[in-house]
């Protein structure tokens, strides 16, 4: 978890990135991590320096020789967050549970029901076609 604290005075040179401070609550039980935001001080110790460019990740500033080994993205051409559904209904615990969800959509004859099932919203629906090519992909050729 991360909780951000954010504030700016009225006087911000906008051309300065923000300072980002950061502290790491102790591991342990999740009553232990609210004693600890209990006891938590903005002004107490235990805070480190965060990065300071202004797409840092929000994480202490890199000391010793990590921070000059190339990062995982300088190894790779492009990235992407890989697969999103943005269905929950498709991803199951095992493949005879997506077996039977698939089964049970792909029979269902009421497109009312049907569209139930896909959990259809204003942007993803049952009978949406797909117009743009995907990888090697082709549709409506």
């Amino acid at each position: 978890m991360c909780i951000v604290l954010a504030a700016r005075s009225a006087n911000k040179n906008r051309d300065v990135p923000g300072r980002l401070r950061y502290i790491a609550l102790p591991m342990g039980r999740r009553e232990q991590k609210f004693e600890a935001l209990a006891r938590l001080s903005l002004a107490g110790s235990g805070w480190q320096d965060g990065a300071t460019g202004w797409r840092e990740p929000f994480l202490p500033e890199h000391t010793g020789a990590w921070p000059t080994f190339p990062s995982l993205a300088d190894f790779f051409v492009a990235s992407s967050p890989g697969v999103k559904t943005h269905r929950t209904w498709v991803i199951s615990p095992d493949a005879q549970t997506l077996e039977r969800r698939w089964d049970v959509l792909r029979k269902e004859k009421d497109p009312e029901k049907k569209d139930h099932l896909f959990h259809s919203d204003r942007d993803r629906y049952i009978t949406k076609v797909v117009t743009v090519d995907l990888g090697g992909h082709m549709y409506g050729r």
